[in-house]
């Protein structure tokens, strides 16, 4: 059956050359059609009859059928008659593909004459029937590891087609399957999904190609697509496990899981995988200022907060964020504390030093303070003894002691130490002589011991301190570092001043530094009583260690009066004396920088009179304090303000009723009634969010604070919140958040 049919003519002289080409056939094993042609004079008006008419065909650049004008017989053409000089047929191979432009030639060879066509030639292209061949790819997705990508084929032979997914010519991913249909979806197995991902393990994405393999009359055809692969999930895994191995912290608190600062020797394990055909190329472990690359043990941790986190080889990064309960231990210190030995030989000795109250978890800290002595010059120490008493303060101590029976011309050399269930220390030797009841010189007569005329004390006491935490024991906020960008309050009782937007106060062991880069930064007090000084001689002195810069003291009843500026480097007591106003508006006692400064702050003191009693100076020119912190100094603070201590479910921080469904009454008891009804504000940033009133066995957040009220024994607050149960018993327990009573000057 013919596929094509097409004729090509050229006229001359009222004749017509007519080639006709026909495909009558293609073989698509073969590639190739069967063409026939047929080549034919026509005329009209005229004819004719001789020989010598030649005649030609070409296909495809062949000559295919040949008239030879010399040998050829006679022909007669009538009018309006045709003659068939050549016909045939011809085969002709296609292009690779199945298309085929095949050229063409035919030609008339005869004498010219009035009655003849003469010469006549014709050339053109026939395009022949496409033969179908191989099959081809018409879509593929960029598609995921995890996917079955769909692909689709045109097969136009309709032969048998092999879909397959390559990394390149030679290495399969998934070999070829035999599909049927134009369409076919990759079922992929977990054995095919893991080459594809090690195509590429440096980056998350990878070229892969999509093969089409078919056979077309013994013929193979091989085509591809190339696509992008992606990794879905690249990322490594984690799973940390953290564990205290030290034995020691372990028998405290009693889980491997809960940390003690300094003292936790934990084994951190990070649990990293890469997935997907890459490979771990970094691993971190970090707590705090202490890291490792890799799995370890971390000493002497200072956070429950380990992060780690692992990277691949594609770059990718996952990081994990543990967090364990911290037991915040203090390291255990001890120092000697000052005085000597009276002439009698009584020595009242005391002991400071930080330490840590509370529970490890599994067990309570235990503190032992004991002292020893000798004669200075003896080989043998005394016997370690036990103090008499010892008091908490925060997270600090004072243990006192009484020694007897001391020889007031003796020098002895006393040392303390100190011990709890993770630490023991010892102080440095301190050498103390009892100075004598009295002595003389030309411009003297010194009595060291009180003396009385008929039962009348004649000698004075040492001066009334007139300041609030004046040792700087107490510290609240419980801020180690106060960042000053404007005046504020920082330990119990102390407010900064100045104009400094770059200063600090740094809380130290029974002492605050200040420091500022710029402008001038001063800390100091305001006197509560103002009005009973009127008219009054007081002096301000404090022991200072100058590290840099200058300061002077200042005091302020309204008028403002400075003392000396000083500028030497060193520990010195610095004094001011001043006669108060009549009529004070106000008594505010500082010490304040002069410039870029720092300074440390150990004591100081406000009292009536001309002259300081805060310390005395030695022969050699040391300082010894002549007051000690008192342990109620923490009650004396209560009545400015009042930090309840944190507490848990068995622990609240206070605790009331539901006055209705909608108000707690709650009392928090301080021991002392405060100066003022306080304002209540929050010291971590957590607000009203950070604490829970717990009523009926549910939590409560409060939603305002709508009073408070000052009590003998300590502060009422009214919270506002909902879903309370009427006159049942309400307890407020801390969250996150951390509550200030203020009532500060």
């Amino acid at each position: 059956m013919a596929l094509q049919t097409k004729t090509y003519t050229q006229s001359s002289n009222t004749f017509a050359l007519e080639l006709t080409l026909v495909e009558q056939s293609t073989s698509t094993a073969g590639n190739s059609s069967t063409i026939s042609y047929t080549l034919k004079l026509k005329s009209t008006t005229k004819n004719f009859a001789q020989y010598g008419v030649g005649a030609a065909v070409k296909l495809d650049n062949q000559t295919v059928a040949v008239r030879d004008r010399g040998s050829a017989p006679k022909i007669t053409l009538g009018t309006y008659s045709e003659v068939t000089l050549l016909s045939g047929t011809h085969t002709v191979g296609h292009n690779s593909d199945g298309s085929k432009s095949m050229s063409l030639f035919f030609e008339l060879d005869m004498a010219s004459a009035s009655y003849t066509p003469g010469y006549v030639s014709k050339s053109g292209t026939m395009t022949l029937t496409k033969i179908p061949r191989g099959a081809t790819i018409t879509s593929a997705p960029n598609f995921t590891d995890e996917d079955d990508p769909v692909v689709k084929v045109s097969n136009p032979a309709g032969v048998s087609v092999q879909l397959g997914i390559f990394k390149d010519s030679t290495h399969a991913l998934a070999d070829y399957r035999t599909i049927s249909g134009t369409s076919y979806t990759f079922r992929l197995t977990q054995a095919e999904r893991e080459p594809m991902r090690k195509v590429d393990t440096t980056k998350n994405t990878a070229q892969v190609r999509f093969y089409v393999m078919s056979t077309v009359g013994g013929q193979t055809f091989i085509t591809y697509l190339i696509r992008t692969l992606t990794i879905k999930n690249p990322a490594p895994t984690l799973a940390p496990t953290v564990k205290d191995v030290n034995q020691t912290t372990l028998a405290l608190t009693g889980e491997s899981g809960n940390l003690v600062k300094y003292y936790s020797k934990v084994a951190v394990k990070t649990g990293a995988q890469a997935v997907k055909g890459a490979s771990l190329v970094r691993q971190s472990i970090t707590c705090g200022s202490h890291t490792l690359a890799g799995d370890g043990t971390l000493e002497g941790v200072e956070s429950g907060t380990i992060v780690v986190s692992a990277t691949d080889s594609r770059g990718n990064t996952t990081t994990k964020t543990v967090e364990r309960k911290l037991v915040g231990y203090v390291r255990l210190s001890c120092t000697m504390g000052q005085g000597t030995p009276d002439a009698s030989g009584r020595y009242d000795l005391e002991v400071t030093g930080a330490c840590f109250y509370g529970s490890f978890g599994g067990a309570e800290n235990t503190l032992t303070v004991e002292y020893r002595y000798r004669a200075q010059g003896a080989e043998e120490w005394g016997a370690w003894t036990a103090v008499d008493r010892a008091t908490q303060l925060g997270f600090t101590y004072v243990a006192h002691a009484t020694v007897e029976g001391l020889d007031y011309q003796t020098a002895y050399e006393f040392q303390a130490r100190a011990e709890d269930a993770l630490e023991q220390v010892e102080s440095q030797v301190k050498v103390v002589k009892a100075s004598p009841g009295f002595d003389w010189g030309k411009d003297d007569f010194a009595f060291h011991i009180p003396v009385y005329i008929q039962g009348v004390k004649v000698t004075p006491d040492v001066g009334q301190n007139l300041l609030i935490n004046p040792f700087f024991t107490v510290n609240q906020r419980g801020s180690t570092t106060y960042t000053i960008t404007k005046p504020a309050y920082t330990l119990d009782c102390w407010k900064t001043s100045g104009d400094t937007t770059a200063g600090e106060v740094v809380v130290g062991q029974n002492y605050a530094k200040l420091t500022n880069s710029s402008g001038t930064l001063g800390l100091g007090q305001f006197v509560e009583d103002y009005g009973a000084l009127a008219g009054e001689t007081v002096t301000l002195s404090m022991a200072v260690d100058i590290l840099s810069g200058s300061y002077h003291l200042g005091l302020n009843d309204g008028t403002g009066q400075a003392g000396e500026v000083l500028s030497q480097k060193g520990l010195q007591v610095c004094t001011l004396t001043v006669t108060l106003s009549d009529s004070p508006s106000q008594l505010w006692c500082q010490l304040i920088s002069e410039g870029a400064a720092s300074c440390r702050i150990f004591a100081a003191k406000l009292e009536v009179g001309d002259h300081q009693t805060l310390a005395i100076q030695g022969e050699d020119g040391t300082w010894q304090l002549t007051q000690q912190p008192d342990p109620l100094e923490l009650l004396r603070c209560y009545r400015y303000q009042y930090v309840p201590v944190e507490g848990d479910n068995s622990y609240p921080m206070g605790y009331g009723f539901a006055f209705s469904n909608t108000s707690a009454r709650m009392m928090f008891p301080c021991g002392v009634k405060m100066r003022i009804a306080p304002s209540v504000t929050f010291l971590n940033g957590s607000a009203l969010s950070g604490i829970g009133i717990f009523n009926n066995g549910a939590s409560h957040t409060p939603t305002a604070v709508a009073g408070t009220r000052n009590l003998p024994g300590g502060v009422g607050v009214i919270f506002t919140t909902s879903g309370l149960v009427t006159n049942d018993v309400c307890t407020l327990r801390s969250i996150s958040g951390k509550l200030l009573f203020d009532a500060n000057l």
